[in-house]
């Protein structure tokens, strides 16, 4: 599952097991009014799910447990959920209201540089899908968040959000917990630790950076309990 950003934080494709689905053209990607940033003081509002304006998208691209995601995006993490669509097919899915779960949290290398510096440079980020993730219908929701005015309130943190309808195959029966789901708008606040960072350029603070919107799910790896 891959994606290519022809621009900072615009999603031009995905690709699910070899096969490529563009933005628009094939209509799995919910297209977005416009490619600019959801400002903090806008998280929210409804364009923190899917991106400005998103529209619903007429088709679902073909993906399996354990299907790899390549997500392309420089300061900053980079976030993907999963949610459910239920029995219906994801187009009539209300994101606003739609239950989310992370499955995956990319921040800083070891070297000291942030991931999404890969995206930048043209390089696929690869992510797996669960490998016991439950068949069904599922709105992926990729997101990068741009922490290069996260110091300040005034400016602070940039939400990319996009969004991609899948249809999962398999015969797999993993669920997330229910404390492990959140809601979008509804996850963030202005104020979180991984949203506002005022240290965010001191000699420690992004090494430990706390990602914010929820845990990291059990069926992904994660370790956070219900309570959490």
């Amino acid at each position: 599952f891959a994606t290519y950003a022809a621009a900072e934080g615009y999603l031009a494709s995905v690709t699910i097991d070899g096969k490529p689905y563009f933005y628009k053209s094939d209509d799995v990607i919910r297209e977005v009014a416009s490619f600019d940033p959801v400002q903090v003081k806008n998280i929210n509002t409804v364009n923190i799910a899917c991106g400005p304006g998103a529209k619903t998208a007429g088709t679902m691209a073909k993906a399996s447990p354990g299907s790899e995601i390549k997500w392309p995006y420089s300061i900053g993490p980079m976030l993907t959920y999963l949610a459910s669509c239920g029995s219906q097919s994801c187009e009539k899915l209300d994101v606003s209201k739609a239950k989310w779960f992370k499955i995956s949290e990319l921040g800083l290398r070891p070297n000291g540089t942030w991931i999404q510096e890969d995206a930048a440079r043209g390089f696929p980020i690869t992510i797996r899908l669960p490998p016991t993730l439950r068949a069904g219908n599922y709105m992926a929701r990729v997101e990068m968040i741009n922490l290069a005015n996260a110091y300040t309130k005034d400016q602070g943190a940039q939400f990319f959000p996009y969004c991609v309808q899948l249809g999962v195959g398999g015969s797999q029966s993993g669920v997330p917990e229910k404390g492990e789901l959140v809601t979008f708008p509804g996850a963030y606040k202005a104020d979180d630790a991984g949203i506002y960072v005022p240290n965010l350029f001191g000699s420690q603070s992004a090494k430990n950076y706390t990602f914010p919107g929820g845990c990291l799910a059990k069926i992904a790896g994660g370790t956070c309990s219900s309570e959490d």
